[in-house]
């Protein structure tokens, strides 16, 4: 357990705080752990999380922006559904088939020894990022899944906070689901 990994475990946990509370200043505290998270996780050889984790601090910004665009009268982001059931069930297989290809790629190219989860993570986070930045519930989902899989993968390369993180963040992802779905029949009730 490194003093980064601490660090970025800990801005990664007020990031997603602000983000279930729908504070814009969420992005910039998800900005700077994912920063520290690119250095550790390519330390680590889980090189596609840390191409995720890059992402993450350009979504930083993107988020930060959409969100001081798009607020209610409490200054707080205003949340909405994406697509049907249909469509998101499809969608998930088609990223899941995604990370497939791309770890095939990884394989041949380094000497990773978790191809698969490592680029099904990055595929399936890249998407639900875009989701949570539209400020869509369907975002929670797709991290429950993501997160679900960072607990094992962190664990086996032994990334214990970020192990710890991953758990603390698929509980967070539930309460996401949970507090945003309440808000989106609130509104839609109006």
């Amino acid at each position: 357990m490194s003093l980064l990994d601490f660090i970025g475990s800990a801005l990664s946990i007020a990031f997603i705080v602000l983000i279930i509370r729908r504070h814009r200043m969420g992005w910039l505290f998800g900005g700077a752990g994912s920063g520290i998270y690119v250095f550790v996780l390519f330390q680590s050889g889980l090189y596609f999380q840390s191409v995720l984790f890059s992402y993450y601090v350009v979504m930083s910004i993107y988020g930060f922006i959409l969100w001081t665009k798009n607020v209610d009268g409490a200054n707080s982001v205003i949340v909405s559904r994406w697509r049907s059931l249909r469509t998101n069930i499809a969608v998930f297989i088609i990223l899941i088939a995604f990370g497939g290809l791309l770890s095939i790629v990884l394989r041949q190219y380094t000497q990773t020894t978790m191809g698969f989860l490592d680029a099904t993570i990055t595929t399936v986070a890249f998407f639900a990022t875009y989701l949570q930045a539209r400020s869509k519930v369907e975002n929670w989902y797709y991290w429950v899944f993501v997160n679900t899989l960072s607990v094992v993968v962190s664990f086996l390369a032994g990334l214990y906070f970020f192990c710890l993180l991953s758990l603390l963040l698929l509980g967070m992802s539930f309460y996401g689901i949970w507090r945003w779905q309440k808000i989106v029949v609130q509104i839609s009730s109006e």
